[in-house]
């Protein structure tokens, strides 16, 4: 297959090496690094790895933080693939054939193959982005940053200034800068904390944008083009964010299944066991807005965030888009929470995107 020519290098750790040196090498590769012990395969470090990282990176092993994240292999065909990266919202996986690791693909990879098989049709990027873009002032500072992002299970967040989109900021630029021995050092010292400080000291003023009236074509060619996942849409007249679009986003449009289904993302291998339950939930709520809808999938992403739960469900059908997000104490909560508002939404028949939160 193609895609299998667009193989990337990548940097690999001895699975006893300190998170500090993989967290410099993932702020030059931008993606990911493959943890392995000789030439057994121990997992991948993210930034997703290191989001909610609290030890001394110096002194912590790497195979501490390491995910177990699939392997692509040969015989993986391209919807195969977009159905790894779109359950595990991985920036890239490790490529193998047999025991020898051949590199990486990525996201942007995945998404130069599906335009190369002309999978996105001119549908505008407001049918299926995220809205409304979550943005703060620059003002703003870190924990409270970090507690929207946390909330609202999402990567990013939009930075303002005098209502003018100033800079953009993930969990990534959170990570690295918390973690970083450069930033520590003089926090340490004056016990003082990088939450304390303004978005504004973090943020990346290089924010890669996208008009309300594009099309998902568009989207993923430049997304390709800049060799990033996601795009912050806005409107053409005002430059005012919008929302967010993103190569899982575009991923979605492409897994419409024959039959009404599920896709259930972010359980960690310990939760998964819940997996039967949510499914039988959400069926059920299928079965019943497919009476007077047409309906195509629905998809539900859930978040493990220590003491709560957070979830983030999407319904398709034929002429709309539900989007809604909960939080709630405990997993089945949260699902029963979010299903319960799409079940509303549906029979007001106004689709919108609402956040709910508890406690």
């Amino acid at each position: 297959m193609a895609i299998y020519d667009r193989i990337r290098k990548v940097t690999v750790f001895d699975a006893d090496e300190d998170v500090a040196k993989v967290i410099n090498a993932l702020g030059k590769t931008g993606t990911c690094v493959v943890i392995a012990k000789g030439r057994d395969y121990k997992g991948i470090v993210d930034d997703r790895c290191i989001e909610f990282f609290k030890a001394d990176p110096s002194k912590t092993k790497v195979d501490k933080v390491a995910i177990k994240a699939p392997i692509v292999k040969p015989e993986h065909s391209l919807l195969d693939l977009v159905h790894l990266f779109f359950a595990g919202r991985f920036k890239a996986l490790p490529f193998y054939e047999g025991k020898l690791l051949k590199g990486v693909i990525t996201k942007s990879d995945v998404l130069a193959e599906l335009i190369a098989n002309n999978a996105f049709d001119q549908k505008p990027v407001a049918d299926v982005m995220s809205r409304p873009a979550l943005a703060v002032v620059e003002t703003t500072t870190i924990a409270q940053a970090r507690a929207l992002m946390r909330d609202h299970n999402v990567r990013r967040i939009v930075i303002t200034r005098n209502g003018k989109i100033a800079g953009i900021l993930s969990t990534f630029d959170l990570a690295a800068a918390t973690n970083s021995p450069k930033e520590r050092e003089p926090l340490v010292k004056t016990k003082a904390s990088i939450d304390d400080k303004t978005v504004a000291s973090f943020m990346r003023e290089e924010v890669e944008t996208i008009g309300l009236g594009a099309g998902l074509h568009d989207a993923a060619r430049q997304m390709v083009a800049k060799d990033i996942s996601a795009l912050v849409v806005v409107d053409n007249a005002n430059g005012k964010p919008m929302g967010v679009i993103t190569a899982r986003d575009l991923f979605e449009t492409t897994m419409i299944p024959e039959e009404p289904d599920v896709y259930i993302s972010g359980l960690h291998d310990s939760e998964k066991e819940n997996v039967p339950e949510i499914k039988d939930e959400c069926k059920k709520l299928l079965d019943r807005v497919g009476k007077s809808l047409d309906v195509q999938y629905m998809t539900l992403h859930i978040k493990n965030h220590g003491n709560r739960y957070s979830a983030r469900a999407r319904l398709a059908t034929g002429k709309n888009m539900f989007n809604v997000s909960a939080t709630e104490y405990g997993i089945m909560e949260t699902v029963k929470h979010v299903l319960e508002e799409i079940r509303s939404m549906v029979a007001k028949e106004k689709p919108q995107n609402i956040h709910h939160l508890r406690g």
